[in-house]
């Protein structure tokens, strides 16, 4: 836990920068001007009662005769007048103090969540598909949201922390014995806050293991949900989900009742010390009534800030393994082979349909024994139109990943344009293709949003000329609320022959040099795949065409077909 903490304390005052000087500088400010305002209690109380007796109402009493105010009702309204002055000093303090720490524990907490956001979007392919989706999903959202609550009471606790030094100096300047005794009891209320501190942190551990295997549950019942309403297999999520939330909520339990059993102890110490204030003041020292009164007061406001420290402290133990996962993953992630820079907007170059080259390619998967790709060599023509067949596993979609850029060779080359596909010229490229996969993924958005994720600039015009060459536009149409109407989530609202034609609308509507269609119209009959590719005839001077196909019946005499086996092209 040591070195997560110092970790998570490089990072957040890394974040700071500048802003940690005045951040620090306000908090004590705050707590220094409510010492002072405590502090002056002592001679009010005096003048009041009787004859100062302690050396902070002499001081301040020579300071107001040197002040020219020499009769105790004229000080007395000084007093109340720069006391009333440190009031309003204090909450304009303090509110520039909350606002400043809201503003970091906010911003931190979304600079953590950005960068992990930006790390799993610049991350190479296989480091994705290596990742568990619900697994990155509780990251991002729970053990973030975690991270949030835990740096939120640290900020508090950092409040709570000044506010207690300052008051304990105030109470030493007073009476330095009897401050021993409220240290005293201090001391023996950490005896019992370690453990429960150790505690903390393990049940972090376990929520966010626990965390994890909800998210896992909940989404293999949402990714499988028509499997398991069809084979009414509902009971067993039921019962997974039920055992994990339990978990949770018995070890939340405990932990609360922990808590409880502390409080309890914590308010006992603090009246035994109260009592033993007021014992050794009265028999012992012979304190007067102001130095007692202005005692027990700094005892009471000290419970307030001392708790919320201890309570600070333990939810920053309790935060260190979510954020100890979410810089895991983001390590992770930035670790993975060539990590790709993020692309930025604009810049199509060169424009026209593009050449591909691929010579003496080979890629084989983790674990695999054999390669996927053995020695592959293929020549694409800017313009040209190719079928790729083959039987399933002989390493059609492999090629697909390979010429879009989502994996890269193990040997051999890929070119574009003649030139090697790394770097810039990725990236460059990955902006110019549309690839339509084997799988029509659609948001749980309207079509016409859909639509414009692949172009945001697009006009309506654009979006009917690619659901006509789509062969969509008549279904479109006749739909209540035409390119409103929402298609559920990955598009179940749509038929399979559907949501491919939009998501060919989709690729049609980026305008790429390369369209690459991996099974994007198996789910159509005959005669609507053989309408769609004459509708694509049209557009060689456009754009290069690539086809990942198991049916050849339909492919016309324009088109060069290449046939796979075993990763070879045969």
């Amino acid at each position: 836990m040591i070195a997560q903490s110092s970790e998570f304390s490089r990072s957040l005052f890394a974040y700071a920068g500048r802003r940690a000087p005045a951040v620090i500088g306000l908090v004590l400010l705050a707590a220094l001007l409510e010492g002072v305002g405590i502090l002056l209690l002592v001679p009010f109380l005096e003048l009041l009662t009787g004859p100062p007796l302690s050396g902070v109402t002499r001081v301040a009493g020579w300071v107001l005769q040197s002040l020219g105010l020499t009769t105790p009702r004229a000080q007395l309204v000084a007093g109340l007048g720069v006391f009333f002055v440190l009031l309003v000093l204090r909450g304009v303090v303090m509110r520039a103090r909350d606002v400043r720490l809201a503003s970091l524990s906010l911003g931190f907490v979304d600079h953590w969540r950005n960068q992990v956001f930006r790390a799993l979007a610049g991350a190479t392919w296989p480091a994705l598909t290596a990742l568990r989706h619900t697994e990155v999903e509780h990251t991002i959202t729970n053990d973030v949201s975690r991270i949030a609550e835990g740096t939120d009471r640290l900020m508090r606790g950092s409040v709570a922390l000044a506010l207690v030094v300052i008051q304990l100096v105030v109470a030493f300047v007073l009476s330095p014995v009897l401050t021993s005794v409220v240290l005293a009891a201090m001391a023996v209320l950490t005896l019992p806050f370690t453990r429960l501190m150790r505690k903390a942190h393990l049940l972090g551990s376990r929520l966010t293991v626990a965390g994890r295997e909800i998210h896992q549950v909940l989404g293999d019942f949402l990714t499988g949900l028509k499997l398991a309403k069809s084979h009414g297999s509902e009971a067993g999520y039921i019962e997974r989900f039920d055992a994990k939330t339990e978990d949770v909520r018995r070890q939340l339990v405990e932990h609360t009742a922990d808590q409880a059993g502390f409080r309890l102890v914590f308010q006992l110490i603090a009246g035994a010390a109260a009592c033993a204030i007021i014992l050794a003041g009265v028999f012992v020292f012979n304190s007067s009534a102001a130095i007692l009164t202005v005692s027990l007061i700094i005892l009471v406001r000290l419970s307030g800030p001392f708790m919320t420290l201890l309570q600070a402290i333990q939810s920053f133990a309790n935060m260190m393994p979510a954020f100890a996962s979410v810089r895991e993953l983001k390590t992770r992630l930035e670790r993975s082979s060539d990590v790709v820079t993020l692309p930025e907007a604009g810049g199509r170059s060169p424009a026209g349909p593009a050449a591909i080259e691929l010579q003496g390619v080979c890629f084989r998967y983790a674990g695999e024994d054999s390669n996927a790709l053995d020695d592959v060599s293929l020549s694409v023509a800017p313009g040209e139109t190719v079928a790729v067949t083959g039987p399933s596993g002989s390493g059609k979609t492999t090629l697909a990943d390979i010429i879009v850029g989502l994996q890269q060779p193990a040997d051999g080359t890929v070119e574009i344009d003649g030139e090697l596909l790394t770097g810039p010229v990725l990236e460059r490229w990955q902006r110019e293709i549309a690839y339509v996969p084997q799988d029509p993924f659609l948001f749980d958005q309207s079509i016409r949003d859909n639509l414009l994720w692949a172009r945001p600039d697009a006009m309506a015009q654009d979006i009917w000329t690619a659901l006509q060459m789509a062969s969509a536009d008549g279904f479109v149409r006749g739909l209540r609320d035409g390119l409103d109407t929402r298609v559920g989530n990955r598009g179940h609202q749509l038929s399979g022959g559907e949501r491919q034609r939009i998501c060919l609308a989709r690729a049609l509507l980026r305008q790429p040099r390369l369209l690459l269609l991996d099974e994007a119209t198996n789910a159509v009959d005959l005669d609507l795949e053989r309408q769609l590719l004459e509708t694509l005839k049209p557009l060689s001077a456009q754009m290069t065409i690539i086809m990942i196909t198991h049916r050849l019946s339909h492919v016309s005499d324009h088109v060069r077909c290449v046939e796979f086996r075993n990763g070879r092209i045969i």
